[in-house]
């Protein structure tokens, strides 16, 4: 009788394994870089050049991401936010009082405060 093969659930594919073992290998490299950094081991000028080598075609190169400055050029005083938010809040307001089938006209005034909500809502 034959012996049954076992199943394997997830086998890993040769891709896979290649990429594990390239990361395996580029976190070697990294970990024996920084124990001769920092004194704990000796290594050669060559063997110092020829792991960064390997780690050039490894890792990508930090020094070519392009970094974008998002800092606005100049802070709001608290007025200005104020007034931004005020002016954002009266558009919604409006845009609310046009959906609920009030004419844009009377909902300008009663978001300026000239007329009130209750004075244009019929009473039945």
């Amino acid at each position: 009788m034959p012996r049954k093969r076992p199943e394997i659930a997830d086998k890993p594919t040769k891709r896979q394994t290649a990429k594990c073992r390239a990361a395996i290998q580029t976190t070697q490299l990294i970990n024996r870089l920084h124990k001769v950094a920092m004194g704990e081991v000796e290594a050669s000028q060559t063997q110092v050049r020829a792991a960064l080598g390997l780690l050039s075609k490894t890792l990508p190169d930090l020094s070519a991401t392009q970094v974008e400055d998002v800092t606005p050029e100049r802070t709001k005083s608290p007025l200005e936010v104020k007034a931004q938010l005020d002016a954002l809040m009266q558009e919604n307001f409006i845009d609310a009082l046009t959906r609920a089938g009030i004419d844009p006209d009377t909902a300008s005034r009663i978001a300026s405060g000239e007329l009130q909500l209750v004075d244009t809502l019929s009473v039945n």
